[in-house]
């Protein structure tokens, strides 16, 4: 992606990594799958490309950000094996491949904490 001369557009709000938690969520065609490790490596050399001009990239919706309905009060309610498992590894992979330089924050919550506080490594 070129950053148009003209335009002065410093950072693409994506992509989107979330994992297709429910085919009901009205963000998935903003995500790249249901598959964590085909979108942990799908992920890296999108992020490559596009800051490698300039623009940042905003990986989108960390944690869990899967309905649209309720988004601000949603409690999500996930075990630690399948949030390393399968939800986090493409944040992962954006974070330490990818040298994302920015991760754009979900509004739900899990297990009653903020998605912000869930260590990643």
């Amino acid at each position: 992606m070129k950053k148009p001369a003209t335009e002065k557009k410093d950072i693409l709000l994506g992509p989107g990594v979330n994992i297709y938690r429910t085919p009901l969520n009205g963000r998935n065609f903003e995500y790249m799958g249901e598959d964590p490790y085909l979108t942990s490596k799908m992920v890296v050399p999108y992020i490559k490309g596009v800051q490698s001009n300039g623009v940042a990239t905003s990986v989108k919706h960390f944690a869990l950000n899967n309905q649209e309905m309720f988004r601000h009060t949603s409690n999500v309610n996930v075990d630690d094996r399948a949030l390393y498992e399968i939800y986090l590894p493409p944040f992962k992979a954006a974070v330490t491949e990818g040298d994302s330089w920015t991760i754009m924050g979900a509004y739900d919550i899990q297990k009653v904490s903020m998605p912000a506080r869930i260590s990643i490594f």
